[in-house]
């Protein structure tokens, strides 16, 4: 399992990613159970990779992110209910967990950008 601090910047760079356009996917990595996302057609996992590559996509708006990750815990939460493999639930857990964790922090972003513009 992943130490404490090592799961934290591996959900920053997670967010960070999502804010770039990866899709957030209900599949998990073989090697250490956590969320893998999809960026350019590809599957990563940003727990296990060694070095992140740039990521040079068109940058979607906080909303649309906020919708993608919404729609992605209802879907998952909805495959909770019909699971029967105690493991497979436990991974699907976890990816509702990183997915609540961006969430938050695009609810934060969202804040200080409606700060930001009423100081203007």
């Amino acid at each position: 399992m992943a130490k404490p601090e090592s799961r934290e910047i591996a959900i920053k760079k997670m967010a960070e990613a999502l804010f770039k356009g990866a899709k957030l996917l209900s599949e998990t990595c073989p090697k250490c159970g956590s969320p893998l996302m999809e960026i350019e057609g590809k599957k990563i996992c940003y727990v296990c990779m060694e070095e992140e590559k740039p990521i040079e996509t068109e940058r979607p708006s906080l909303d649309e992110v906020e919708a993608d990750l919404l729609r992605f815990i209802r879907d998952s939460t909805s495959m909770l209910r019909n699971m029967r493999d105690t493991r497979k639930a436990i991974e699907v857990l976890r990816c509702i967990l990183v997915a609540v964790a961006a969430l938050k922090a695009i609810k934060s972003l969202k804040k200080l950008e409606s700060i930001e513009e009423s100081g203007n």
